[in-house]
């Protein structure tokens, strides 16, 4: 990469990262969206609300309580607020119109965000300014609408104002006192940040574009315009026989720097123009490995932890169904209550159950470590230490992730799909009766699959980018002669001949290609 691109994207390295702040802040503000710990109530009356706090959400209310549902269970206790009759009060109306839009705002601005410093990495100057500015003005946007809602709702803690609920939510009518949730906290934060990426986006200022022909060269001697003359002489016919073979050069930009520029261009052109393209396709694929490996691992982390790897329901009670997970079973019932017991001891667990821990364990912190070696490794990312910013260095930080994202796969795929079978052969098991339930597959199973073969084509992509094609070896053979001539051209007419001309000033012929 040029000097001018590589200050352009040095000029856009908080931008980057006001990229990665706002998207993290994103999914903070869809997970506060279904978090119920918005504001916690202290109540008095025990009989009921056994631990003596109710959580307040968005869009449902709960408690614990071991008179309302089993004593054997810690469970929560949760009404929606979607009745029929019960109107929520204005600041949690506020919240259900308002966050979905800040959800929609926010990812608008993301896409607008990328497709600014594609331009810019890629050194294309057509909507760069205007994408930014689209960018900033969407997560402003983004951060009012939910910082409205969050900050009403805060304000509401603080007077403690009551909620009236209908009788079968069970909850009083007034709180002793209330206090600020995690939901409020977590969102004011991710709000904050996502203004403060927007104002980064806004402020975005292109590098001013260097004057073209008015300063000389940088590897270009000084000489005597006869010799200058005679130079551009050979430069020309240089180019009309490289004409002839198909290369149209597009002028010299003086002296022997021009023509190596010149002949440079028109070697790319015969390799069939694959210098720039396959750079922005290596780049996209890293880029596409990146977040491929990144979404795997978030797939990943949420298949280890549901508890809906199998499910089970009878005839005998239809309001309710099983589950059953790595750590825990539940009990869904059709009203929207779920109670859920951990296991009480490990090895008393399945062998299967076991062995899917342990492997599913290992599959995130494998998954976890490919990606954090994958976004440095990244040509587009160039905020890391100067070691770090080789493209060796790069290339084997991409390979080691694509080898954790293949191996992470394959432990991924082994206990989702060996409890899988396991599943099948029980359930097609003769020798069982017809009358007694079966497991069949949860949405974990699913989720899992899905994670492993996101893990594998991450691997695979990463793989791909991290391979050296023939033209780069070529590219940057190219570089190294290029700057060795001129270094070369520095030392002037004094020392190590220039070429086109020899000492004497005769002409000779260069040989470039």
């Amino acid at each position: 990469m040029n000097g001018a691109g590589s200050h352009q994207i040095r000029t856009s390295n908080g931008q980057l990262v006001a990229l990665w702040l706002s998207i993290v802040c994103w999914t903070l503000t869809a997970a506060v969206l279904g978090v119920v710990e918005w504001r916690e109530w202290r109540v008095a009356d025990t009989s009921v609300i056994t631990s003596g706090v109710a959580a307040v959400g968005v869009w449902k209310t709960c408690f614990h309580s071991h008179a309302l549902v089993s004593p054997e269970f810690r469970i929560m206790f949760c009404r929606s607020m979607a009745s029929a009759d019960f109107v929520p009060p204005p600041e949690i109306r506020a919240a259900q119109v308002m966050l979905p839009l800040a959800l929609v705002a926010g990812l608008g601005g993301n896409a607008a965000a990328v497709y600014a410093l594609r331009n810019v990495y890629f050194g294309l100057l057509k909507g760069r300014a205007r994408a930014f500015i689209c960018a900033g003005a969407l997560c402003v946007v983004s951060a009012a609408l939910s910082l409205t809602p969050l900050a009403w709702n805060l304000h509401a803690v603080l007077t403690n104002r009551t909620v009236t609920f209908p009788p079968e939510f069970h909850m009083p009518a007034a709180p002793e006192a209330q206090s600020a949730g995690a939901g409020i906290k977590v969102g004011l934060a991710a709000g904050l940040l996502t203004l403060a990426s927007g104002l980064v986006f806004l402020s975005y200022r292109p590098p001013p574009s260097p004057a073209v022909g008015h300063a000389p060269r940088p590897g270009a001697a000084p000489s005597h315009r006869r010799q200058q003359a005679a130079r551009r002489e050979i430069l020309n016919r240089e180019q009309k026989e490289v004409r002839g073979g198909g290369c149209v050069g597009g002028g010299v930009g003086g002296g022997v720097g021009g023509g190596v520029g010149v002949l440079r261009w028109c070697r790319r052109r015969r390799r069939g123009g694959r210098g720039m393209d396959s750079s922005k396709d290596g780049c996209l694929l890293e880029l596409l490995g990146a977040l491929a490996s990144i979404g795997a691992w978030l797939l990943c982390l949420t298949t280890t932890f549901a508890s809906s790897w199998l499910t089970l329901s009878t005839e005998l009670l239809p309001t309710e169904s099983y589950q059953l997970g790595l750590w825990e079973t539940c009990v869904v019932q059709d009203l929207g209550v779920q109670e859920c017991r951990p296991y009480d001891s490990l090895l008393g667990l399945p062998p299967d159950i076991k062995l899917a821990r342990i492997l599913m364990c290992v599959a995130v912190a494998a998954g976890l470590l490919a990606a954090l070696l994958a976004v440095p490794g990244l040509r587009l990312v160039t905020i890391c230490d100067a070691r770090l910013e080789d493209a060796e260095v790069k290339r084997v930080l991409r390979r080691v992730a694509a080898a954790l994202g293949l191996a992470t796969g394959v432990l991924t795929l082994l206990p989702v799909s060996h409890i899988a079978h396991l599943t099948v052969v029980r359930f097609f098991d003769q020798s069982v009766p017809a009358l007694v339930p079966r497991w069949e597959f949860g949405n974990a199973l699913f989720c899992g699959w899905a994670a492993g073969v996101m893990h594998l084509l991450a691997g695979v992509v990463l793989l791909a980018s991290a391979r050296r094609s023939p033209s780069q070896e070529e590219e940057r053979e190219e570089d190294g002669l290029d700057h060795r001539r001129r270094r070369s051209g520095r030392q002037g007419d004094a020392g190590i001949p220039m070429a086109g001309m020899d000492r004497g000033g005769r002409r000779i012929r260069a040989e470039y290609v």
